[in-house]
């Protein structure tokens, strides 16, 4: 009924949102509260997967090269589609034992363990410093690098783009390096296989090896 109601007024997109928001609610009314008697299963609409879009080994060297970014963003950036880590995963983080960034929760409700190389430990730093030090409220200051990924892929000629396509272009170049779908949803901490076959569906190896071809041996 809830769906039908909404047919044609929202996408299916849309319309799935906001029946996650409902199982989230009446998960937590289950398990934290012990309200319900049950779990209530609550079924989405099945959507077409969506192709992923992401940066290809020459729009990387063009937004490294632009002088109307700052040096800190380009890092931050590089940090991002290196980890594959959501926007807003690393300010959740701490480090442990000099290189292991612990995320205790992250969307999918489970911890994330992530070796960082050396490189990355000093951006993860200055990317905390500037955090903590702002006094803008947390969404803003959060989405501060989604803002400046946008101006990049702009000025490229990839307005397409949004943040969120680091982490395709990680899962891209992780699938290149290990020719293993599996590995790669383990290290994206997808909660089935199926989210990351997208990138095997859409793409040829042929094809993402063309758009990186130093990862070609």
């Amino acid at each position: 009924k809830f769906i039908d109601f909404h047919k044609g007024k929202l996408a299916d997109s849309g319309i799935n949102m906001h029946l996650a928001h409902i199982r989230s609610l009446t998960n937590w009314l289950y398990d934290e509260k012990d309200i319900l008697p049950k779990r209530i299963k609550v079924k989405m609409i099945k959507l077409d997967a969506k192709e992923p879009s992401y940066l290809t080994q020459a729009n990387i060297e063009q937004i490294l090269s632009l002088t109307e970014i700052d040096e800190h963003c380009k890092s931050a950036f590089q940090f991002y589609y290196e980890t594959g880590l959501r926007l807003r995963e690393p300010y959740h983080g701490t480090i442990k034992d000099g290189n292991w960034l612990i995320i205790p929760k992250t969307k999918n409700r489970k911890g994330k363990r992530i070796h960082l190389q050396p490189h990355q430990v000093p951006v993860w730093n200055a990317m905390m410093d500037r955090f903590n030090n702002s006094k803008a409220k947390y969404n803003s200051k959060s989405g501060y690098y989604s803002r400046q990924f946008k101006k990049a892929v702009r000025l490229i000629g990839r307005g397409e783009l949004i943040f969120h396509n680091l982490r395709d272009t990680f899962a891209i170049i992780r699938y290149i390096q290990t020719r293993d779908i599996y590995q790669v949803s383990n290290e994206l901490h997808h909660s089935s296989v199926t989210t990351t076959e997208k990138y095997a569906i859409f793409y040829s190896m042929e094809e993402l090896e063309s758009d990186f071809p130093s990862l070609v041996v």
